[in-house]
């Protein structure tokens, strides 16, 4: 993917993910923030907000997103086929209410907010036309059944692809395309609706949801529903590297790795990796001393690294 692309031509991008309760604006306040230190103004970056969410807030989050240079936006409900996108309570599909959303960028990338960014990125060459911007799943997550993916795909008229992907960690099982969908970019510049993967994302994992008689966990609908989202359109959905969506949760530090995303999960296993040591001087940094402390004061409850691994650092 080395293509020189002229600074007159080079692709606009938007960076998008969700805001929703304490935990998660935690975590979007690390993420906004990292990806500002490591990217300047490089990039638009949208942070959604269902209406419910929206009146629950805390002010240093609008304070932080401001200083981020992060615009809000509202998260509407949106009906599919004549009812709601999902058969019931499903927060993961915020993030495919907000990938069909309008935006006026070449290049969409959706980042899950317990994501941070630990160096500069390049999404302008990463999603290339024709494409989808995924990085394979660690695990099968309980659905390597080829039955079931033939059984699935069927039900969109779409036959089974040739394509495998060997997953990342435990019996590193081989399978029919599946991502975690925790990064997922996108060409915004695109002929219609129907090649327009966050509206063929929505209509899919709804239609998957509602209509789709198949034994499996729900809250993996997100990435079930999203390579037959872009198999229906076409898309290729090439080896992306892992770096840009690495999962650390429970993984030991590799000095050899050189990741641009790390994708945490949990606040411990961002604490117990180096980079997790050097997230408050980036708070500092880019917000300012007052913001930083005041936006760790608020969300101690989850920031707060445990007395072992302070000890440990301040050892090291």
């Amino acid at each position: 993917m080395d293509i020189d692309l002229d600074t007159a031509t080079k692709p606009t991008v938007s960076i998008f993910f969700i805001l929703d309760g304490p935990k998660l604006e935690a975590q979007a306040i690390l993420l906004a923030t990292t990806l500002r230190f490591f990217n300047s103004n490089r990039y638009q970056i949208i942070a959604y907000a269902s209406q419910e969410a929206r009146k629950t807030i805390q002010r240093i989050t609008f304070r932080v997103m401001k200083a981020c240079d992060v615009e809000i936006r509202p998260l509407d409900p949106i009906r599919v086929g004549g009812r709601t996108a999902f058969n019931g309570h499903y927060p993961h599909g915020n993030k495919i209410l907000a990938a069909a959303a309008p935006r006026s960028s070449d290049i969409s990338v959706f980042l899950d907010s317990d994501t941070v960014c630990c160096a500069p990125l390049d999404f302008e060459k990463l999603v290339q036309p024709n494409t989808m911007a995924a990085v394979v799943s660690d695990y099968a997550t309980g659905w390597y059944n080829q039955k079931r993916w033939v059984t699935a795909y069927g039900f969109f008229d779409q036959e089974l692809p040739e394509q495998r992907v060997k997953f990342y960690r435990g019996r590193k099982l081989t399978s029919p395309p599946y991502y975690n969908a925790g990064m997922v970019g996108f060409r915004e510049d695109v002929a219609g609706d129907d090649q327009h993967l966050g509206k063929v994302w929505l209509d899919t994992a709804s239609r998957f949801d509602w209509d789709l008689d198949l034994k499996y966990d729900r809250v993996f609908t997100d990435q079930l529903s999203l390579p037959i989202a872009a198999t229906r359109m076409g898309l290729k959905m090439p080896y992306i590297e892992p770096i840009y969506n690495y999962n650390i949760m429970r993984r030991p530090f590799d000095p050899k790795l050189a990741p641009k995303i790390l994708h945490y999960h949990r606040f411990i296993d961002l604490w117990n990796w180096p980079f997790g040591r050097q997230i408050p001087t980036i708070l500092e940094a880019t917000l300012g001393s007052y913001l930083a402390i005041r936006a760790m004061r608020v969300f101690r409850s989850y920031y707060e690294m445990p007395r072992r691994i302070k000890e440990a650092q301040l050892q090291n």
